[in-house]
């Protein structure tokens, strides 16, 4: 294979606190212009960062900015993609991480227990409110999320209303997750609108893979809170349990941002989707692929998250399937390059670092290995 016979799709994901999606497409795309090899740009994300965008670039739509609520309760502007426009949308995507994602908490600040999802609440009644002629469907991408409060926050922000077995009302907090007894429905009808959830992980809310147990320390969480948040959690979808007939705790993909899929599955009867494999089919990802000889993908740290069909390798298994060659080239790898190789079936897999800058770095080794072609 040399650079005059072949065709690259430039497929990455955000290089998490560095990169857009969009942005190290760009960067690859820098390289594989300057040696003249033939290519197209589609960014791609899993319900995370960046997915709006994804969509936004092959489907169209309006974005608007709505004001809400970050995880700690700051005020904070919000994107809102609307379809066909924003004046009278009849199906729109939020992406949970505008008001929920850790990258609004620095570092110094994270709090598993405070972080709340009430911000996401807000903007469905906005949305709800400001389209209710028009709107029928909405989308929400879950994932890069700093909350783990299987979405009370956003549950009280509809109106839900949480009690403890003295019937005291209680804040709609992670701590109290582990003292809630009973719960009112929602004040608002949503039955009308139909919600898909883009959910980044397959894990369920409960068990020794739950959502407390792999995910809360990544926010900020001590071996006690995790715990804490663990029996919580099976607390709360015990009595979603008791109250729709439903089981809920070992549901694949109710552990999600935190749980916030559960909150949509129990109270709103949304459809839950692995989020990378929905937006390939709506962005049509395997006609474009099948336009090119091979796929560049990557993100900022691969690591055994990444083999659990993370968006690299729903990438990868796609281009297995189409008979198309894969290359990864991410910020970090942290699986052996050989593992990586052999289980995503790649022809290569590189790690380009953060020196000079994250942008510069992409580039230069993406240049690297295309001049071996």
């Amino acid at each position: 294979m040399t650079a005059e016979n072949i065709s690259v799709l430039v497929s990455m994901t955000p290089f998490k606190g560095s990169l857009s999606n969009l942005e190290a497409c760009q960067s690859v795309s820098l390289a594989l212009t300057e040696l003249n090899i033939a290519h197209s740009v589609l960014p791609i994300g899993d319900g995370g960062n960046g997915t709006g965008l994804s969509l936004h670039q092959s489907l169209g739509g309006e974005f608007i900015t709505l004001n809400s609520f970050d995880p700690l309760g700051h005020a904070i502007e919000a994107p809102v993609l609307c379809f066909p426009n924003s004046k009278n949308p009849t199906c729109i995507y939020i992406e949970s991480s505008s008001v929920c994602g850790h990258t609004l908490i620095k570092q110094n600040k994270k709090n598993a227990l405070a972080a709340s999802s009430f911000g996401l609440g807000d903007l469905l009644n906005q949305a709800s409110n400001l389209w209710s002629l028009s709107l029928k469907e909405i989308w929400v991408g879950l994932g890069d999320s700093a909350v783990s409060d299987v979405g009370i926050g956003m549950l009280s922000a509809l109106g839900v209303t949480f009690w403890d077995g003295s019937q005291n009302k209680l804040l709609p907090s992670t701590e109290n997750l582990i003292h809630i007894s009973s719960f009112t429905a929602p004040e608002k009808d949503w039955s009308h609108l139909s919600f898909t959830i883009l959910c980044d992980v397959s894990n369920s809310l409960c068990g020794p893979s739950g959502s407390a147990q792999i995910f809360s320390p990544q926010k900020g969480a001590t071996p006690e809170e995790v715990d804490l948040i663990a029996r919580g959690m099976e607390n709360f979808a015990s009595l979603i349990e008791i109250k729709t007939g439903r089981l809920i705790k070992n549901v694949p993909m109710t552990g999600s941002a935190g749980g916030l899929s559960t909150a949509f599955l129990g109270f709103l009867n949304a459809q839950l989707v692995p989020g990378c494999e929905f937006l390939f089919e709506k962005i049509s990802f395997d006609s474009k692929l099948m336009a090119h000889s091979l796929v560049v993908t990557g993100e900022g740290k691969t690591d055994l998250q990444t083999l659990k069909r993370k968006a690299p390798s729903i990438v990868a298994s796609h281009a297995k399937r189409l008979q198309k060659k894969c290359l990864l080239v991410s910020g970090s790898l942290e699986i052996e390059r050989a593992t990586l190789i052999s289980e995503l079936t790649l022809i290569g897999a590189y790690e380009c670092g953060r020196d000079p800058s994250p942008t510069e770095a992409l580039t230069k080794k993406t240049l690297e290995v295309f001049k071996d072609f």
